[in-house]
């Protein structure tokens, strides 16, 4: 009965529709953490971050998307 249950979850879990629900659920759950959290958050740090720095970092990963 064990092994019933592992491979029908194997099978949902290679599932496209499942992985895209997952990412989307640790999406909110993000938005959601970084709302409670926001008090944490020096108010300085977007400041020091700069947009330069997350213009490279997506240079980066578009360049590799490419790839």
């Amino acid at each position: 009965m064990l092994a019933r249950w592992r491979w029908v979850l194997h099978q949902l879990t290679k599932r496209l529709w499942f992985r895209a629900s997952l990412f989307s659920l640790l999406g909110i759950a993000t938005a959601l953490l970084a709302v409670f959290f926001k008090d944490y958050i020096p108010e300085s740090l977007p400041a020091r971050i700069g947009a330069d720095a997350v213009d490279k970092i997506l240079g980066i990963i578009a360049s590799s998307m490419l790839a």
